[in-house]
This record gives C-alpha cells, sequence and structure tokens, in this order.
C-alpha cells in the first residue's frame, strides 16, 4: 500500500512541477493531420519536464502572434518560415510530408490543365497557409480565415479552385482533386525565440520518437 502512495506523490510531484508552455496551431489542421503531430509533440517536451496546451487559432493569427512572442511556439509549419518571421526557430526534425493540391466542383467539367495562366479564374486558399500562398497564378487570389469558408466558397462557386493539401481536404461526392501536384514540404515544429536553448533537446526526443515508432 505505501507503494502505491509512493509512486502516485512521484506522479503528482511530476505534474505539479512541469512547466505551462502554450502552443499555438491552425484552426484549419486535419484531425488526420494534426492528431498524430500533437501527441509527438506533447511526448517530447513530457520528457523535458513540460505540459504544453495547444491553442487553436486562425493559421494567420497564429503565426504572428507566435512570432510576437504571445504564444511559445507554433505546433507544425512547412520549413523556412523563419525568413519571414525570424523570432520562431525551426527544429530541424521532419514531422510529416505535405502535398498540395487543387480542388474544383465535381459537377464542374472542364479543362483545368491551363488553370494557372486563366486570369478569369478566382482561386482560394486559407489565409496563412504559406505553401499555397506561394503558389504563382494568372488568376484573383482570394483568402479566407478557415478551411470551412473556403470549402463553402468554392461549393458556392464564388471561387474557381481551392488550394489545400491533402490531408486537410479529401475528394467526395462534391469536390474533385486535380492529379497535379502543385507543391511539396515537410513540416516542423517551431519554437519561440526565448526557447533557443531547448531546440537542441527537443531535436534528440523528437528524433527519439520517431525512431521508436518505425521500429517498435
Amino acid at each position: 500500500m505505501r507503494s502505491i502512495w509512493l509512486i502516485f506523490f512521484c506522479f503528482y510531484a511530476i505534474a505539479a512541477t512541469a512547466r505551462p508552455l502554450q502552443i499555438a496551431t491552425s484552426l484549419s489542421d486535419s484531425a488526420e493531420l494534426s492528431q498524430p503531430i500533437t501527441q509527438l509533440i506533447e511526448q517530447a517536451y513530457k520528457a523535458l519536464g513540460y505540459q504544453v496546451t495547444i491553442v487553436r487559432l486562425p493559421a494567420g493569427r497564429s503565426l504572428r502572434m507566435a512570432n510576437q512572442g504571445l504564444y511559445d511556439g507554433e505546433l507544425f509549419r512547412i520549413g523556412g518560415l523563419q525568413q519571414q518571421f525570424p523570432e520562431l526557430i525551426q527544429v530541424p526534425v521532419p514531422l510529416r510530408q505535405l502535398q498540395l493540391f487543387a480542388y474544383v466542383q465535381r459537377s464542374k467539367k472542364r479543362d483545368w490543365q491551363s488553370w494557372q495562366t486563366s486570369k478569369e479564374l478566382i482561386i482560394g486558399h486559407v489565409r496563412g497557409f504559406k505553401l499555397a500562398s506561394q503558389i504563382t497564378f494568372a488568376g484573383s487570389r482570394v483568402e479566407t480565415t478557415t478551411l470551412t469558408q473556403a470549402r463553402e466558397l468554392l461549393l458556392q462557386g464564388k471561387i474557381d479552385l481551392l488550394l489545400e493539401d491533402e490531408w486537410s481536404l479529401a475528394p467526395d461526392a462534391e469536390l474533385y482533386r486535380l492529379p497535379t501536384v502543385l507543391a511539396q514540404a515537410e513540416l516542423f515544429h517551431y519554437v519561440h525565440s526565448r526557447h533557443q536553448a531547448l531546440v537542441p533537446l527537443l531535436s534528440q526526443q523528437l528524433n527519439l520518437l520517431l525512431h521508436t515508432k518505425k521500429n517498435p
């Protein structure tokens, strides 16, 4: 009985002394994409004595506020964002790969091969989705706060194409995904510059967890 109370006390003591961190992420992240990464990041921080709370925000706001230091980091983004957001430090461990596609209404049958050169088309994507914002085209660009809004605009015919990754938006009875991969990138965790000392420790923990996952 005493050993059980001792284990409980040790667990409580560790939980009570765990340092809290708030990590921002995008509202539009799909569960299929974000849940495995969230679990991985939480485990890595827990091993270092931190307790993570995930805060979901519009994608653009999430990046800005994390860069301003209002949050301790960004859950995951494509690599290279520190050039635009200098206070965010990329933890150099790839977490997952992302591919970008164009989606259209399944009922709209036309030749979409030259959509990037058509000036009359309206192309939408979620604001703050950097992989999509880097795609160039001749038409007009519309940015939305959430993926739900972007999808509704596509179904209502207010935009002609929607740029999104394959994890967050799957083809269905209403949507058709054009076969061409527009871009691909690896996803990384970012921390605010005040946590720079954590980067090598997080890298070690993430590499260990990913290796264990691949070789159980």
